[in-house]
């Protein structure tokens, strides 16, 4: 906010910053749970169906609102503060 953003843009950076390594992590962890999944389905053939495209949207999706949900209120808190003060106190 020193250097001229608003309030609103300062709550849209904390939370595309705290969203980026959820949605990293989804990624690649989806991407390796699928290839293990498709590797372990010769063992289980009757338990394990190869792909579960409700658990791949709904977990990935909670996931991703958990973590803008947390980001959220750090940000609003951020965007309140006064830039005079929070350089004052650096």
């Amino acid at each position: 906010m020193a250097l001229g953003a608003d309030a609103h843009r300062l709550v849209r950076m904390v939370l595309i910053d705290g969203a980026r390594p959820v949605i990293a992590g989804l990624a690649i962890g989806l991407g390796c749970g699928v290839i293990l999944r498709l590797g372990f389905r010769p063992l289980f053939i009757r338990m394990l169906p190869a792909f579960d495209p409700l658990i791949v949207a709904i977990v990935p999706a909670a996931f991703i609102v958990a973590s803008l949900i947390a980001g959220y209120f750090p940000a609003r808190r951020a965007a309140r503060v006064d830039p005079n003060v929070a350089l004052r106190h650096v």
